[in-house]
């Protein structure tokens, strides 16, 4: 019973390899991505989805959601495993807020996108990215509590980055 779920899901993330897509939506997500932050990643994140612009934005909001999702459940487990440093912990506690408020203003973004006004997505966008560089700030104020989630921010802010890039391109 497992083997057919397990196969599905196999294909799922295989299909993507075997589905040529025009040089169009390739050339697309190079213009996009030469203009991001971090071009590999972004390239490594759209390339195998390659579609319109609008597509593309949906799924860059998607992703950066999926992330900020990650995120706040890795904060939820440092803040849950936290014994010895208050400071640390007050500091996660408050990028667990700031990333339940990016998480909204993700979902808003999506639903701005959805009625095409998409000067207010790249507003919220822009907040939600505020919020993400506010998280990691908090521990730049104390030398010696380094963040143990810098990695993870990095990687919202590209990702909020693509999909402003990507709204560039709608």
């Amino acid at each position: 019973m497992a083997f057919p779920k397990i196969a599905f899901f196999v294909s799922l993330i295989c299909l993507p390899n075997f589905i040529k897509f025009s040089d169009s939506s390739h050339k697309l997500v190079d213009q996009i991505c030469e203009k991001s932050l971090n071009s590999d990643f972004c390239r490594s994140s759209l390339r195998n989805y390659p579609k319109t612009s609008k597509e593309l934005e949906t799924l860059a909001i998607s992703l950066a959601t999926g992330q900020a999702k990650v995120n706040k459940y890795v904060i939820e487990q440092f803040i849950a495993n936290q014994t010895d440093n208050s400071i640390a912990e007050e500091h996660l506690r408050d990028c667990l807020d700031y990333y339940k408020a990016v998480l909204h203003k993700l979902k808003h973004a999506y639903q701005l996108f959805q009625k095409g006004h998409y000067k207010s997505v790249s507003k919220v966008m822009n907040h939600a990215t505020e919020k993400i560089i506010k998280c990691e700030d908090r521990f730049k104020e104390w030398p010696g509590c380094p963040s143990s989630i810098t990695n993870y921010n990095q990687k919202m802010v590209w990702l909020n980055n693509i999909a402003l890039v990507v709204l560039d391109f709608v």
